[in-house]
This record gives C-alpha cells, structure tokens and sequence, in this order.
C-alpha cells in the first residue's frame, strides 16, 4: 500500500497482507495527499480522501468539477453497493459528500451503504438536491455507465431488403402523402405492411406454444438491459461443411468451461457468421434448387439444455431469451421446429436476424429487446441494442445476472472498502 498512499497513523495500522491486494507500481500521491477512514454514529463508513484542494493538475484532467478553495465541503468519498436484489452488482465507484445519513435515510435506502449524499459530478440545481438520496444514486450511476458504455446496434433496417423467410409475407412500403399541404406544412405519411417474423423480430412464446405469452405479455423486465452472453460457433458451422448445421450441447459446454456458468436471468445469442450473407437473401435463405431453405440452428438436445439451465444450476430465471444470426432459431430444413418448442414451452423467448454480433464480447454486456407491442401477437419486428462494457474474466461473476465490470482503477477504492470490511476494520 505504501506506493498508494502516504501512509497517515490510520493507513499504518492496516494489517500487512493488504500490500497484496493491489499492484506496487501505482502511483498515487499526486492525487490524494492523504487518506482517512471515518466512521460515523449510524455505523456507516466513508473512505476519505483530503484535502480536496489542493488542486493538482492530475486531479483537475480527471475531475473537472471539482470543489473550490472556498468549498464548504473540502473532501469527497467513494462508495461501493455489494449486493442488490441478490444479484453482485460491480458498479464503478462514484463521489459523494461528507454529510452525514439523513434521518429518514434507512426509509429512502435500505441497503448496505457506507456513506450519503451524491457529491455533485454535476451541477447542484435545486431540483438535484431536493431529490431522494436513492435518486441521486441511481442519476450518478446512469451518468457513469453511459459514459463508459457503447451502444452496438443488432437490427437491420426494417426496409424492402429487410431479412425474411421466403414462406412469410415481406416488407412492403406505401407512401400515403409526401409534400406540402394546403396550409403550406410539409406532411410526409407512409403505410407499410408486413409478416410479424420478418426483419429483425421476436418470436413470442406463443408463437409455438398454446399456454405461451403472447408478446404483450412478455414482462418488460425481460426485455429492457437484460445480461446477455455471446456464443461463437462460427467455426464449427464452417469447419462442418454443412448448411444445416445444428449447435449442438457440446459447444454451449465448451463455452460454459471457458467462461463461467451462463448467468441466471439472460439472453443467450449465437453467432453463426450467416449473417455476412444477409446482402443476398437467397444466399442468406441457403435456397437450393428445390427452393427449400438451409441455415444452421439449435438442434433440440441444445434448446431443452438452455430451458432447463435454472433447474441444472437451481437458479431462480436461467435463460429468459435465445437470438440468432439466422432465420430462424431452428435449422432451415426443420418440419418439427424441436428449438422453438422447448424453449417457448418454457416461456423462453426467441429473437432471429440478428446483425452486429461480430462487435460483441462473449460476456459483459446487456441487451434491450424494443417490439411493437402487438396485442396478442405472435411476435414483431423489433429493434433490438446491446450496450457493451468491458467483458467479465473469464470464469469470473458468471453467476450474477450480467453486472458489467468496471474498469480496476475504478473498482481499486470500492476493493478496498470491502476487504477491509472483511478483515473486521469496518463493521456492517
């Protein structure tokens, strides 16, 4: 710890093996000229670092807003929230003030916290600080993981050469009036007409499934920043030398042994790489000279393994959605569709033509499903976004519904909150 910070009466009494917890080549001092711990009466915990002036120029490139000389409250703390709705939440470390908890805050709050207010990464208006400290946390951590997330974009445009199955009614596009009007307003109005399974669309469960949601039953939880996973089996579809190649058990394994159990609560995609056929649709459809249809897909040993994922691992969701690259989650020539049928059985829902998967990570990132909301619709075309943080370790926070990790040098001071929790310097 010595490299980290001076070392103050306080930091001295840190049992030696804390040394281990972080590199030795850091450099920190230029930063935080001294740290403290602090207690207060409610048993909450502030990590503190002061003064805060003075201002170095390290201090002013990382954090523009930072006090003045004049500033009431002279030093900031970082927090960090362990758990949350039983899932491990990771999430970058933000600022907040010294003031101490409110007296109505175990009501607005309650959780484990080790401090209070949201120290303003942003400008303090009125209207900021008469929110509810449970609305400041949740403000600053929107702002931090936008600003340290990407939107990737995982649907085509639902135009004319928009993907869809050749048995299915396609995209069609009617302009209604485009032009200035009598009252000289520019009107521009279209019709467009169009199978729900066409484009970039979710499959309901009750598009196989007669007790199966319809898609305005589908909870908007499993639809909205869901955790997702990628699985790649693009070399075996192409090693394969077979159209309708079909994902087997083995390759979700494979997966699983490099990265950690599938996350309880998440969408699984498939990359199959047939999506860089996509430009042609007869191509992307595999018609052959008999105009039947071939693509890879799930063979149903692997979808009955992702319906049963929460018994296997006695998780309260396991899988909630399946996308693909493809037409379709079952392989082309399939008459039965077995995948459909076990996952939908399970209220599993489906998502097909999927684009972009190539931008995305095995794991750490989230998935936003957007359909039209048909009323009991079998599906419909939907736009569909993955924001992307940075990838979990391999093997590591595979059991928690999709957390994105944040970077170490955000997630060092919330570290060492907790580890000196545990080592019984700070109690709960």
């Amino acid at each position: 710890m010595n490299s980290l910070f001076p070392q103050t009466p306080k930091m001295t009494s840190l049992p030696p093996k804390m040394n281990s917890l972080f590199p030795q080549t850091l450099k920190m001092n230029s930063l935080f000229p001294s740290i403290t711990l602090n207690k207060t009466k409610r048993q909450t915990h502030q990590l503190t670092f002061c003064p805060f002036p003075p201002q170095t120029p390290e201090m002013s490139s990382l954090f523009p807003q930072t006090p003045k000389e004049n500033s009431p409250s002279p030093s900031f703390s970082l927090t960090f929230f362990p758990f949350f709705r039983q899932e491990m939440i990771p999430f970058s470390p933000f600022f907040i003030s010294l003031s101490p908890f409110p007296p109505d805050a175990k009501n607005e709050f309650p959780f484990p916290f080790f401090s209070s207010n949201v120290f303003p990464l942003f400008p303090q208006t009125p209207e900021m600080s008469s929110l509810p400290l449970l609305a400041k946390i949740w403000i600053a951590l929107a702002v931090l993981g936008a600003a340290s997330s990407e939107l990737v974009e995982l649907s085509y445009t639902f135009n004319l050469d928009a993907p869809t199955s050749p048995k299915l009614t396609p995209f069609s596009h009617r302009i209604v009036r485009k032009g200035v009007n009598k009252y000289g307003l520019w009107v521009e109005m279209n019709d467009f007409s169009a199978s729900e399974h066409s484009g970039t669309h979710i499959d309901a469960p009750v598009h196989f499934s007669e007790r199966g949601w319809t898609l305005d039953s589908v909870p908007i939880r499993r639809l909205w920043r869901v955790p997702a996973v990628l699985i790649d089996v693009t070399h075996h579809v192409q090693n394969s030398g077979v159209k309708n190649y079909e994902i087997k058990v083995r390759d979700l394994e494979m997966w699983e042994a490099q990265y950690g159990i599938l996350p309880d609560g998440c969408i699984v995609l498939f990359m199959t790489g047939w999506g860089s056929k996509v430009r042609n649709l007869r191509e992307y459809s595999g018609l052959d000279r008999h105009n039947k249809i071939n693509f890879p897909g799930l063979s149903k040993g692997a979808a009955e393994w992702l319906a049963n994922h929460a018994s296997r691992y006695h998780q309260r969701w396991g899988v909630i959605g399946v996308g693909i690259d493809t037409l379709s989650l079952d392989v082309g020539q399939s008459v039965r569709y077995p995948a459909h049928v076990a996952l939908f059985a399970n209220n599993i829902y489906g998502i097909e033509n999927l684009a972009n998967l190539d931008r995305l990570p095995p794991t750490g990132f989230y998935v936003t499903v957007m359909p039209i909301r048909i009323g009991g619709g079998s599906g419909a075309p939907a736009r569909v976004l993955a924001e992307v943080n940075e990838p979990y370790p391999p093997g590591r926070f595979s059991h928690s519904p999709g957390p994105v990790a944040p970077s170490l040098a955000l997630l060092m001071p919330a570290l060492l909150l907790l580890a000196l929790r545990m080592r019984g310097h700070i109690t709960a």
